[in-house]
């Protein structure tokens, strides 16, 4: 017994020697527990110490058949065993000793043992334990000191060494790898991330992140807050977080300018991993790296903002020299990838039908459509929920095309990242896509011009097609009926002259209604010859000076049989002495004949029609009124038109071809004047004309210009044919 208590004393007192020998504080539990097992033996050793939170920690570990216990975790306060084994009699465990380890006045952790034997340890055990843990407190604690020693030491380089790296340059990725680097020494984490709250909006972002991957984003939507408030990870990102198997973390606001800016967290997937003096380093990490990370977000935003302007000058610019629509696309494409990244960019416009459909796509292509296809939407629907860029994208961002309420499009991004986009991003979209609109716009009103412009070119083709045959036919038809005519008219002078008196007075009635309804037909053919004369180009005027005021009372006494026998009365208003023009005076004559002609026609018996004439800025103005029925408003608008009547009650009585305005305006045409028309339905009707060439007298000059006047009336007879080759 004596022997065994002398070598008992010799191994214990071994047992502290050795503990002194070495300042490595995993030395000292390894040395300490390959020596005990020569005194107590046991199947599982655990070395707990109190932390300065009040949680008491696994320090150490040795042995085999423990589920979780191990080197580095937090024994729970609610636990009902010393080193926080959970059923250890589930787990083959009989026998447990404990005994206290003492620090400097005060109980600084345990050294339990566990063995699966019953009834392992007595009183021998426990003496000969407390003896060992009597030798080698000291040890222990001068261990701990010497790793508190190192780690003070290893904080200040490494906090020396954030520090100068932390205003080595002004790119916030950069400064905080260079701090992650010396900060991993310290610190055991899985995970580090960087969160800065908008400049603007105060809504956090996650903008930087090492380790573990977490595929959500930090906020989400998050509720308005006051500018500073620290703010917690958005649910969804908490539920990452756990999936990830990150179950401790320190979370340190970033300061400066005494204004939280955002926040550093480093997080692990060790339970409980962190104490005070962590948390302590992290705010000193956080007070170093907080200027520096403002002062390159700072600089950040003036490359942004000198970025933002070049890119926006360069849009204008290539908006303003192309209206390829395609072009503009990959143009905005290009500037947009200089700012920030993106997986995708679409841009969605609203066709004739008001369907939203798949303009220009660059990058991962949507799934299911294409270029050319129509998507479903809503224009009153909340902006991106009713377009398909979020497909396959964690993150987007969009901009309307057009005015609020009058959207004609979209242009979006996406991102496969988490939070890819700010708020500064979106109002930069929402600019560009403002400096693109009107391109737009311009380039498919360019499009639809020259659709128009095809399909008129077309139209045209058709009409002068139509015109060519129309005056063919005319042509042809009036040429047909004039010879005819002319015999049928000489006859029909022969048989009225009745040389022979052999008549009767109801023959000779109906001989004159005969000839006078050859005459009306020798009008319309000539009308028709005339019509078509004009519309090919190959009607030619004979101008000469002559008096105006003669020509208008010789119609006027022309008139005077005809409205008589409509008991119809003209009043007319001429100058009192010469009125000379030069023009065709024929053709003038012509053009009042049908003024008077249609006032007449489309007056009742017994009123009154009015024919005035004057001189205006040296053109001859005409103006012939009626009391008739009058002229709508739709109708005055084609009243000129080649063979257009108004139809209505009141005319369908009257007759005519619809031709006589339409010769009157076109000859007032070839003089270079006007003619307009104003009525009310009811009411009558106004016709005026203005002829320019009105000149002093009848002077020589006028007479040898008006001998030098090219006479080229063409013939009654001419050829058709020809009329129809100079219709093109």
């Amino acid at each position: 017994v004596r022997e065994q208590a002398e070598e008992e004393e010799r191994v214990i007192a071994a047992i502290g020697m050795g503990a002194g020998w070495d300042l490595d504080l995993g030395h000292v539990y390894a040395r300490f527990a390959n020596d005990l097992r020569s005194l107590v033996d046991y199947d599982l050793l655990t070395i707990t110490m109190s932390r300065p939170d009040g949680q008491t920690a696994v320090e150490f570990t040795q042995g085999v058949g423990a589920d979780g216990v191990r080197a580095g975790g937090v024994i729970p306060p609610d636990s009902a065993e010393p080193d926080g084994l959970r059923r250890p009699d589930a787990q083959g465990f009989r026998s447990c000793l404990t005994a206290p380890l003492r620090g400097p006045g005060r109980v600084s952790g345990h050294m339990i043992l566990r063995s699966g034997s019953a009834e392992a340890y007595g009183e021998r055990e426990s003496g000969l334990l407390t003896r060992v843990v009597a030798h080698v407190s000291l040890a222990i604690t001068n261990a701990q000191l010497f790793k508190a020693t190192l780690r003070r030491v290893s904080e200040r380089t490494a906090l020396a060494e954030i520090g100068r790296a932390s205003t080595a340059g002004f790119d916030i990725e950069s400064i905080l790898d260079e701090v992650r680097r010396p900060l991993s020494d310290l610190i055991d984490f899985d995970r580090i991330e960087c969160v800065l709250f908008d400049a603007q909006t105060t809504r956090p972002r996650l903008t930087y992140a090492r380790g573990v991957d977490v595929p959500a984003t930090f906020a989400g939507p998050v509720a308005d807050r006051e500018p500073g408030e620290f703010v917690d990870p958005s649910e969804e990102y908490v539920e990452a977080l756990a999936a990830a198997g990150l179950k401790s973390w320190v979370e340190t606001p970033l300061i400066a300018r005494e204004r939280v800016i955002g926040l550093i967290a480093v997080r692990s997937q060790t339970d409980s991993a962190y104490d005070e003096d962590d948390r302590l380093l992290m705010k000193q990490v956080a007070s170093l790296a907080a200027p520096a990370v403002e002062n390159a977000r700072l600089y950040a935003e003036a490359q942004r903002e000198a970025k933002e302007r070049t890119a926006l000058a360069a849009v204008g610019l290539a908006v303003s020299s192309d209206l390829e629509i395609q072009r503009i696309f990959t143009g905005v494409a290009d500037e947009l990838a200089g700012l920030f990244s993106y997986d995708r960019l679409i841009v969605l416009l609203a066709n004739e039908g008001g369907e939203l459909e798949v303009s220009f796509v660059q990058g991962i292509p949507l799934q299911g459509m294409s270029v050319g296809d129509v998507i479903p939407w809503e224009r009153e629907a909340v902006a991106g929920a009713h377009t398909s860029g979020m497909q396959g994208m964690n993150s987007a961002i969009q901009a309307p095309l057009g005015g609020l309420g009058a959207e004609f499009g979209y242009v979006e991004v996406g991102s496969l990242d988490h939070d890819a986009y700010t708020v500064r991003d979106k109002a930069f979209l929402g600019l560009l896509a403002a400096h693109i609109a009107p391109a737009i716009v311009n380039a498919n009103l360019l499009a639809h011009e020259r659709e128009l412009r095809e399909r008129i070119a077309d139209q045209n083709e058709e009409l002068q097609a139509a015109n060519k045959a129309k005056n063919r036919f005319l042509s042809q038809v009036s040429h047909e009926l004039k010879t005819p005519l002319t015999v049928v008219s000489g006859f029909l002078d022969l048989l009225v002259a009745d040389n022979e008196g052999n008549l009767t007075s109801d023959q000779r009635e109906s001989l004159e209604i005969i000839r006078s309804n050859a005459h009306r037909l020798d009008v319309l053919i000539n009308d028709l010859l005339d019509l078509s004369r004009i519309d090919v180009g190959r009607f030619a005027l004979e101008k000469g000076g002559f008096n105006a005021v003669d020509l208008l009372r010789e119609t006027v006494r022309g008139f005077e049989p005809i409205l008589a026998g409509r008991r119809q009365t003209l009043s007319s208003s001429l100058p009192t002495g010469e009125l000379w023009i030069h023009a065709d005076r024929e053709r003038l004559g012509q053009v009042t004949s049908n003024l008077l002609s249609n006032a007449s026609k489309y007056s009742p018996e017994d009123s009154k029609i009015e024919l005035r004439a004057d001189v205006r800025n040296g053109a001859l103005h005409v103006t012939v009124s009626d009391r008739g029925i009058g002229i709508s408003k739709e109708d005055q608008e084609r009243v000129f038109a080649h063979f257009y009547r108004v139809e209505s009650e009141e005319t369908r009585g009257v007759p005519g071809t619809g031709l006589g305005l339409a010769i009157a305006k076109s000859l007032v045409d070839l003089h270079g004047g006007t003619m307009w028309v104003s009525s009310e339905l009811g009411e009558g009707t106004t016709v005026e004309y203005e002829i320019p060439g009105v000149v002093s007298g009848a002077t020589k000059g006028h007479i040898d210009m008006e001998a030098a006047v090219l006479r080229s009336r063409p013939a009654a007879d001419d050829d058709p044919d020809d009329m129809e080759l100079s219709a093109g």
